[in-house]
């Protein structure tokens, strides 16, 4: 971790950790865009307008707020929204390097929706997501080399 380029970066313990603590074995350092993006995970952005759901979604990248559309059901409304920030996490991991970028978000979306919320699922997501950060930051690294 204290190798990392940290200038103009933010400290997350999302990515690689499981949210709980602040330590160099769970902890990266990211761009506000992707920290904030993966912050807002636990709060889908949708709305109740009558008997219809508004869901709404926060693009870190344009620093817009887009309209993804109105819904007969909550449920759909938030299937939606988390399908856009998926979108939007890719992209951003993409941007900043990581290496597998989808299979990042599909855990950071699996630990975001807290779809069976058991512990020891958090527990593996963690794990997996710490392994494939470490080999993005030695990418990183190789790359820094390289630079140089």
């Amino acid at each position: 971790m204290e190798k990392q380029k940290w200038e103009g970066k933010e400290l997350d313990k999302d990515i690689i950790g499981n949210g709980d603590l602040y330590s160099p074995e769970t902890c990266i350092f990211v761009s506000p865009k992707l920290n904030s993006c993966v912050i807002n995970l636990k709060k889908p952005d949708v709305v109740s307008r009558g008997n219809r759901f508004h869901a709404r979604c926060s693009n870190p990248v344009t620093g817009k707020r887009e309209h993804l559309g109105y819904f007969s059901n909550k449920d759909q409304a938030v299937k939606v929204w988390f399908s856009r920030k998926r979108q939007i996490i890719i992209e951003l991991l993409t941007d900043e390097g990581f290496a597998k970028p989808k299979e990042v978000a599909e855990k950071l979306m699996l630990g975001g929706s807290g779809a069976d919320g058991s512990t020891s699922r958090q527990s593996e997501i963690g794990q997996l997501m710490q392994v494939m950060a470490v080999q993005a930051a030695k990418q990183l690294q190789v790359d820094m080399n390289v630079q140089k």
